[in-house]
């Protein structure tokens, strides 16, 4: 039985290693190959920080590490370019100057590893445009410039109205370098949780390609269906026995069974409405732990988000009890970005962050996104934390037709039914037992 260690996001640790690897060289050639300059929203813990070391692996040209892969038989050329990797989720701070100092100290840091020497004070606008210019003419090949999770200091904070709008006033001084180094920077790629529309965060780099809702890119994170089966079918088949007992689950609960349970619960994300892709950390916490937990979804809920429906009364009984299929919502594509933090709509902000998936794409100018609960995880979970976590009441007749609906499944010997019902339930009450607003005999 391999083991799969659902933390590891450098792809040295990863394909190399023989860990579970989808192949997406395909797709991250189509970048490297010519200069350009790209954004990608998902949702955290969707792969955006492996996608991030693999193309800074393409583009050091260790081409070692991808044999056996797509680009390994490409007419990519493999020779080495200065990079910048910045990971601003180590930039993250309680403060506007804690995020500068912060960003400062990483650049120091990249410079030291380069062997270069930054000299003037802790301006991060400042050390990046020297930085640049620095790896530009001892290498004499344009930059690459790798940034994760952009936005990380900025919904870090994101409940702080005035912070978060003064970091994001500092970031774009700080991306804004990259306006002048066009003649140095030959290539970009950013990631983040979401896309505030109309910030101009990179002056200049507006042009940055949207990647989010590119069909060609839909599946440049997470698993298809074919590669999760292809992946980890094998997996299933080994770890089938401690899910059973694990899960009390009957003992004839076959492969196809166990692959079923895992496709509703983890899968159902699109972002062109049409490849259907689960979510990574919780198929790979799924196999690892031999469990079937709402992994993502407990890695960290948003607060904010609970105090964004709150505050803006979002019919949330209709949305919560309704089935992942049921519920449907419609948004033009302009409004699929985040507005300014001071701004912020519930809906665009669930979307970007994997609370919402798109279902399918109206085409027109604009088009249209039908929108909906991605699976069963983010369906009940959701729920329970809204219900538990906010000001809304369960509402007894809903309960009552949901304790109905148990019986009826016990009386028709329905257990996928059966057990569909009571965990809702169940991840309502395991939510008030960790939630600090809820007390004890509330």
């Amino acid at each position: 039985m391999r083991p799969i260690d659902p933390g590891l996001d450098d792809f040295a640790d990863v394909y190399p290693k023989g860990r579970p690897y989808a192949d997406k060289t395909e797709s991250l050639y189509s970048l490297v190959r010519d200069e350009g300059a790209y954004f990608l929203s998902r949702p955290r813990r969707f792969g955006k920080t492996l996608t991030v070391s693999t193309l800074e692996h393409i583009l050091r040209g260790h081409r070692e590490l991808f044999q056996g892969l797509w680009i390994d038989s490409s007419d990519y050329d493999w020779k080495p370019r200065p990079v910048i990797r910045l990971s601003m989720n180590l930039a993250r701070g309680g403060s506007a100057s804690q995020v500068a100092g912060r960003l400062a100290g990483m650049l120091r840091a990249l410079a030291k590893k380069e062997k270069i020497a930054l000299s003037g004070k802790d301006d991060p606008a400042l050390l990046l445009r020297r930085l640049i210019y620095s790896l530009r003419r001892r290498d004499d090949r344009k930059v690459a410039i790798l940034i994760d999770e952009y936005d990380a200091p900025i919904m870090r904070n994101i409940a702080d109205i005035p912070l978060a709008e003064k970091i994001l006033e500092n970031l774009r001084d700080f991306y804004g370098v990259l306006k002048g180094a066009s003649e140095d920077v030959g290539f970009i790629f950013v990631t983040g949780v979401g896309k505030f529309a109309g910030s101009s965060i990179f002056p200049g780099r507006d042009n940055l390609v949207d990647l989010t809702f590119n069909g060609q890119f839909a599946g440049v994170c997470g698993f298809s269906i074919a590669e999760f089966d292809d992946l980890f079918a094998k997996d299933i088949e080994e770890r089938r026995d401690d899910f059973i007992s694990k899960w009390c689950l009957p003992k004839d609960f076959s492969f196809a069974d166990l692959r079923g349970s895992i496709l509703r619960c983890y899968g159902g994300y699109s972002w062109d409405g049409l490849t259907r892709i689960l979510n990574p950390w919780s198929v790979l916490n799924c196999l690892n732990d031999k469990v079937i937990k709402f992994f993502w979804f407990d890695s960290g809920v948003s607060d904010f988000l609970v105090e964004l429906l709150n505050r803006t009364r979002i019919d949330a009984k209709r949305r919560i009890y309704a089935d992942a299929d049921e519920m449907e919502l419609v948004i033009c594509e302009d409004a699929a970005a985040l507005a300014a933090p001071g701004d912020l709509r519930p809906v665009p902000l669930m979307l970007q962050a994997g609370y919402l998936t798109v279902k399918k794409v109206e085409c027109g100018r604009p088009a249209k996104y039908h929108l909906g609960f991605p699976n069963f995880e983010v369906a009940s979970a959701f729920g329970a934390m809204v219900l538990f976590n906010t000001h809304f009441v369960w509402d007894a007749k809903l309960a009552g037709e949901r304790a109905e609906a148990m019986i009826d499944c016990l009386d028709h010997s329905d257990a996928d039914g059966f057990r569909a019902v009571w965990s809702f339930f169940t991840a309502c009450f395991y939510k008030v037992s960790r939630s600090p607003r809820v007390k004890a005999g509330d």
